[in-house]
């Protein structure tokens, strides 16, 4: 019996609980959120829901409901899983606790209030809940990351490396890429065996670095379109993009002309997807989505493409954590009364 046979046949009895098409349709139909809230009380969110909602229904508490569910089913599986696996999968899991350490940076940065800040927290990584929101007390970046380096959180050397300075608000692009820059070699190291599920992991990396690669250009072109002072960020290295078509990206004079450079790649379909949005109200987030949709699909793919390897596992947390982020839309959009159209174009179903 492979490492991956036991492992494999649990997820697989759990995959049959993500949500359908069909719920998000029947969700879709009804207006508020009380219908949304309802229908996840009777899915197999119901304990966790239950649990968060008990202090009163608002989207806070929805919210969190939500992220300790995926974060409980994250570590589930994490603790399941042999040796090997656990390796390749911690590689997943520290993506959500990159970004939300990002999130926390750029919250000190700017003042904003812990509840602010937990908000826009994602879930499915190793930082659990109250870690998270002890991290989001914390007075200043400073004693962020000395918290975090006392709990032995392996991106925290570059960060804790600039001292005082993190606490200036204009070191800040620079702590960003030191984290994202560190995790990035952490991924890269840790996927170093040349086993075929190593080598599938991998190649999911390169395709996020892809993704980080093609923000920096667009968020560049942007910057130097609007007149802004641009500090020069170092593309990183390994992803699949060839580096001639990002350099084009970045000397671009507006972001029409970057994107239709960038549909020439495999990002097409996001592009497609997202210039509708992106040109009605030429805010570069509405188009950052769709291109991160295009990475989570492939991720979220791997479930079915590697039936007896890592694929499995990592495809399933990748399904689990596009749930959460569809559901996320769909209770933010009910509750400020978007329209349906808008709500369903944001949704991945896959």
């Amino acid at each position: 019996m492979s490492d991956y046979d036991q492992l494999n046949a649990r997820i697989k009895g759990m995959s049959s609980h993500l949500l359908t098409e069909a719920f998000y349709e029947q969700i879709l139909a009804v207006p508020g959120q009380e219908g949304l809230v309802d229908a996840l009380l009777n899915s197999p969110y119901g304990p966790a829901l239950r649990e968060s909602l008990q202090l009163g229904l608002n989207l806070t508490a929805v919210e969190r409901g939500l992220r300790y569910d995926l974060s409980e089913t994250a570590n589930r599986i994490f603790m399941l899983a042999p040796q090997r696996p656990r390796r390749l999968l911690e590689i997943q899991m520290r993506w959500p606790d990159m970004k939300n350490v990002l999130t926390l940076l750029r919250g000190k940065a700017t003042g904003a209030s812990s509840e602010d800040t937990m908000a826009g927290m994602l879930s499915g990584g190793t930082l659990d809940e109250a870690r998270l929101m002890e991290l989001a007390r914390e007075p200043d970046a400073l004693a962020m990351v000395n918290t975090l380096s006392v709990w032995d959180f392996p991106l925290a050397h570059p960060l804790k490396q600039m001292g005082p300075r993190i606490r200036d608000r204009h070191a800040l692009v620079e702590a960003e890429n030191a984290l994202v820059q560190a995790y990035f070699d952490w991924a890269w190291d840790t996927a170093d065996g040349r086993d075929e599920n190593s080598t599938l992991i991998r190649e999911f990396v390169r395709q996020q670095i892809d993704l980080m690669n093609v923000l920096i250009c667009l968020r560049r072109v942007r910057q130097q379109a609007q007149g802004t002072e641009v500090p020069l960020v170092a593309l990183l290295p390994h992803g699949r993009l060839e580096r001639r078509v990002l350099d084009r990206m970045r000397r671009c004079r507006d972001l029409d002309d970057a994107l239709e450079i960038l549909a020439g790649t495999y990002f097409e379909s996001g592009v497609e997807r997202g210039i509708l949005a992106f040109g009605e109200h030429r805010r570069l987030r509405m188009m950052e989505r769709f291109l991160e949709h295009v990475v989570l699909a492939t991720g979220c793919r791997m479930f079915r493409l590697d039936p007896l390897g890592i694929g499995v596992a990592s495809g399933y947390l990748w399904r689990k954590f596009n749930e959460f982020l569809n559901l996320r839309i769909l209770l933010r959009g009910k509750t400020y009364q978007r329209p349906t159209a808008a709500i369903r174009e944001e949704l991945l179903i896959v």
